[in-house]
C-alpha cells in the first residue's frame, strides 16, 4: 500500500492537518462559502486513507458515500436519481 513509501516526516504533517480539519469541520460545512472546499477536502482525505491503508478501504467508501448523500446539492442528487430511474426503465424495457 502507499503508506509503505511515505517518508516518516509526512505522518506528522498528515496528522496535524487531519486533526485541524476534523476540529473545524462543523464550521467549514456550516458556512456556505467554504462547504465545497470542505467537501472536496474530506472526500480526498478519505480516498487517500483508502489508498494508503487497504483494510479500511470499505470504511473510506462508506464515509465518501455518506458525505455525498449528506452534502451534495439537492439538484445534483435529483439528476443522479433521474438518471438511475432512466437506466432502470431502459433495462426493464430491453
Amino acid at each position: 500500500f502507499i503508506a509503505n513509501v511515505f517518508p516518516a516526516w509526512s505522518w506528522g504533517v498528515l496528522q496535524v492537518t487531519t486533526l485541524a480539519f476534523e476540529a473545524l469541520a462543523p464550521v467549514w460545512f456550516a458556512w456556505g462559502r467554504t462547504r465545497p472546499l470542505a467537501f472536496a477536502y474530506v472526500v480526498a482525505m478519505h480516498a487517500m486513507i483508502g489508498l494508503m491503508f487497504g483494510p479500511v478501504r470499505w470504511f473510506s467508501l462508506l464515509m465518501i458515500t455518506l458525505l455525498v448523500a449528506a452534502y451534495l446539492p439537492d439538484v445534483w442528487l435529483r439528476r443522479v436519481a433521474e438518471r438511475a430511474s432512466w437506466l432502470e426503465r431502459r433495462k426493464v424495457g430491453a
